[in-house]
């Protein structure tokens, strides 16, 4: 009977060792390159550049939050102090023509509004007397109409009311001022060292502020009155944003000295309080001016002005500052 054999079971397979020219032994694992040795040494570096890319943005996050928020609190306080406020005054400080709106809500009866503009041309000027008379304006009580892409809920019993409110009855004069001209000077002197200049300009920013001032002494012993003035468009890139920084803060040292507290109010927000839409442009704002005053406040026909191109001066000013005040009135805010 032959002999049984001995077999040896087999062996089981060995990863290939570090001097082997194989890339990959049998357990899967491969040798590492002078290219994986790189990676390796620059994983903490990158790691690194992700921890601090997310932290910048959590930072950004954080100061934008609180922008909002500080920006949220700003208006609840002005919302606030219009809502009892006797007297809402609006302010349109632009260089060309400046503009003033005045609510005087005393007369639980009868609004009294006062609009307070310079005459560009001496045919605008020739209607001051005409202007000067008391006139009765109605002011609708319709909300401004929100964006289509914002997404809203439909309207309650209350605000469907109160579209069918009559109209506010409300009494309105225009003071219309004369713009100090630019004299023979100031126009040769080109603006570059010329003396003439600088002091025309100072004498202009006096003349305009102590007119609206003369406006305003009136209310200055009046409590509770609140002065909306429009804050400084920061995107401007024009040679007009210091003069335009000189003559606000000229008119802000005034209200302070007069005792009178005021609010800074974005163009932006005024847009978006008066027409619904923060980007509205000037024709929009006066087709939304129109709509208001219903009509009987035909500023195109009362100060003659072309309005060929586009809404001339001091019309686009007197809605600026008329919006601003109306939206306080309101409580639009």
């Amino acid at each position: 009977m032959p002999a049984h054999r001995k077999t040896k079971p087999p062996k089981s397979p060995q990863p290939a060792s570090e001097g082997s020219g194989d890339d990959e032994g049998a357990s899967g694992i491969g040798l590492w390159g002078a290219e994986d040795a790189e990676e390796a040494t620059e994983a903490p570096g990158a790691v690194k550049e992700v921890v601090s890319t997310a932290k910048k943005g959590e930072k950004k996050a954080s100061r934008r939050k609180k922008r909002l928020q500080q920006a949220e609190q700003h208006l609840s306080q002005i919302r606030d102090a219009a809502l009892n406020a006797p007297v809402i005054v609006a302010l349109d400080m632009s260089v060309g023509s400046p503009g003033m709106t005045i609510f005087d809500r005393r007369d639980p009866n009868r609004t009294q509004i006062l609009i307070v503009c310079f005459g560009q041309t001496e045919k605008q000027l020739r209607q001051a007397e005409a202007l000067a008379k008391p006139a009765a304006v109605r002011l609708l009580r319709e909300a401004p109409p929100q964006k289509k892409r914002r997404k809203t809920a439909p309207p309650s019993g209350d605000a469907k009311a109160q579209r069918h409110e009559q109209p506010e009855a409300a009494e309105v004069r225009i003071a219309l001022h004369r713009h100090l001209p630019e004299t023979k000077d100031s126009k040769e002197s080109g603006g570059e060292g010329g003396g003439a200049l600088d002091n025309e300009r100072a004498r202009r920013f006096e003349h305009v502020t102590e007119t609206l001032m003369d406006h305003l002494k009136p209310y200055c012993g009046v409590p509770g009155v609140l002065v909306g003035v429009e804050g400084y468009a920061y995107h401007m890139q024009s040679s007009s944003v210091t003069v335009l920084a000189e003559l606000g803060g000229v008119m802000r040292n005034k209200l302070l000295r007069a005792g009178l507290r005021f609010a800074e109010i974005s163009p932006t927000t005024v847009k978006r309080w008066f027409t619904g839409s923060g980007a509205a442009d000037k024709r929009e704002m006066w087709a939304r001016f129109q709509k208001v005053t219903d009509g009987t406040l035909p500023l195109d026909k009362l100060i003659p002005g072309s309005f060929a191109k586009q809404i001339p001066s001091p019309h686009q000013d007197i809605v600026d500052s008329f919006a601003s005040a109306f939206a306080l009135h309101r409580q639009l805010v």
